[in-house]
């Protein structure tokens, strides 16, 4: 192609060796470019299909406010949607699923505050070592009660004996918890950056 040309064949030697160089740097470059954009793409997919996932198992109720992460790891450890994101740079599998744990709890939230107003309007008296059953039955008998799914009225069990639990121990179960939440939240906040810079860099480069 060079040798055809007659503009190219008639400089100096040289000087055709670094042109011919930085033709060749120029094409190895674009090539990279273009790689690296279809990995951000394959990686936003992949991303995609695991939100999918979450989204399956929010709707059987296999994820709910307080569900672990050790737990789903386990459930979805065969689904080629998990190994995806698992084995791609950004936001780990992990990190997408404590979102999904955030907007379960801003449910829940909505479901206890309306279980504590059950309890003062009512005046609803519950004992500290009150049994599931017993607590589903003196609750049954409002009407309120009654309109909380089932697997959110078990949940509320849950949550009043953890509340009436002694203060010491709701105190030393705090704070472990406020330790694991920041040090996701940190986490997370990392791979969203890195995700976000790299979406930045495919909707700005990326030609398909």
């Amino acid at each position: 192609k060079f040798k055809e040309n007659a503009l190219f064949s008639a400089v100096d030697k040289l000087i055709q060796i670094q042109a011919f160089s930085d033709y060749i740097t120029d094409r190895i470059e674009e090539e990279e470019r273009i790689y690296d954009m279809k990995k951000l793409r394959e990686s936003r997919k992949n991303r995609e299909a695991f939100r999918e996932l979450m989204d399956e198992l929010v709707k059987d109720k296999k994820i709910k406010h307080n569900t672990q992460w050790k737990d789903i790891a386990l459930l979805i450890k065969d689904d080629k949607r998990y190994h995806n994101v698992l084995l791609q740079s950004g936001s780990k599998p992990s990190d997408i699923f404590y979102d999904y744990i955030d907007i379960e709890k801003e449910k829940f939230n909505e479901h206890k505050t309306k279980f504590k107003n059950l309890l003062k309007t009512k005046s609803v008296r519950l004992g500290a070592d009150i049994s599931q059953e017993d607590f589903h039955k003196n609750l049954s008998e409002h009407t309120e009660y009654l309109e909380f799914p089932e697997d959110i009225r078990n949940l509320l069990y849950e949550y009043y004996i953890n509340k009436v639990k002694p203060k010491s121990q709701r105190s030393k179960d705090s704070s472990k918890k406020r330790s694991k939440k920041h040090k996701r939240r940190h986490r997370r906040s990392r791979s969203r950056d890195r995700d976000r810079k790299r979406q930045e860099v495919e909707d700005g480069e990326y030609v398909s």
